[in-house]
């Protein structure tokens, strides 16, 4: 590949004014967009990691002037000179490990934010924090509480085998890609409400120790919860499911309320165990003979003759 930074000079000196750390690292741009790790790659990975974590620990104005300039520096680039923007702009803290609170609230990630494998001692908050291209938390750990109230994510954000020991605290997030909770595990309370989901949600073979609050949320996409396994009480109240929707297989340890759910494609059911309440009053389906509605009806009969 030819040299980046020859092909927009206007371009490279914005990008250099803005990150003076890459400055030495211009030969390996590159290789790296190639996905070679030569020795020349890795000392600039590290480079990055360094000078990310400097503006990290200097507070959110620092971070969010460096955003917004990275952000404006983006409009207009051709297909070349957006790869090496999104290498700079690219917040890779994988594996890392924090020891105390972690706090980016309002924070904004113009570029790629990578935190798989990462190990939050403390409680973690990304409150209002803005991922404008994909977030990657798969396997990441957090050992105190994990805020995200009213976190934008633009992009995919991936939390696939995530594992939350105390509170995961997702109210009011808007994800425009797809959002991934595959195999996540939720040591507590799990709170979901009035989110909205612009693209596939995916919870398949997620298990929930505690109350698990999905009330109100907006899933214009394909929305999967199969293998699911609710030990408490899990509240659908209110939910929204524009696209296509399964609970195959999966079990409910307690109450599960679906009270005013409307359900506006097809809804799977089969082989979902029931151990406590069902609760589907109210619900809202667009076709009178739509399959959930058959499927609620027979969970009903069930719970009536179980009752009687």
């Amino acid at each position: 590949m030819a040299d980046l930074f020859g092909l927009v000079p206007n371009f490279r000196s914005q990008l250099l004014a803005i990150n003076p750390w890459a400055r030495l690292h211009g030969p390996a741009f590159a290789a790296a967009i190639d996905g070679s790790r030569d020795g020349a790659v890795v000392a600039l990975l590290a480079a990055r990691r360094a000078a990310t974590l400097v503006r990290l620990h200097a507070g959110a104005g620092l971070w969010n002037h460096w955003a917004d300039q990275m952000a404006r520096l983006r409009l207009g680039l051709d297909p070349a000179a957006l790869r090496l923007w999104r290498l700079i702009a690219e917040t890779d803290l994988a594996d890392e490990s924090f020891d105390d609170a972690f706090d980016v609230t309002h924070y904004r990630f113009p570029g790629p934010a990578r935190f798989a494998g990462a190990a939050f001692a403390g409680d973690a908050w990304f409150s209002r924090a803005r991922f404008e291209d994909t977030a990657d938390f798969r396997d990441a750990v957090f050992a105190g509480d994990a805020v995200f109230e009213g976190t934008r994510f633009s992009a995919a954000a991936d939390f696939g085998a995530a594992r939350f020991g105390r509170a995961a605290e997702f109210r009011e997030i808007v994800c425009g890609g797809v959002a991934g909770f595959v195999e996540t595990e939720f040591g507590r309370d799990a709170w979901f409400r009035r989110s909205r989901f612009e693209q596939a949600l995916v919870f398949r073979g997620a298990r929930f120790a505690a109350e698990a609050g999905f009330g109100d949320i907006a899933c214009t996409g394909p929305a999967d919860f199969a293998e699911v396994a609710f030990d408490d009480n899990a509240g659908f109240d209110g939910a929204v499911f524009d696209g296509a929707v399964t609970f195959s297989q999966a079990r409910f340890g307690r109450t599960a309320w679906f009270n005013g759910a409307a359900f506006r494609g097809d809804a799977e059911f089969a082989r979902t165990r029931f151990l406590g309440r069902r609760c589907f009053d109210g619900i809202d389906v667009a076709l009178p003979r739509h399959p959930v509605a058959a499927q609620i009806e027979q969970l009903r009969r069930d719970h009536l003759r179980v009752a009687g």
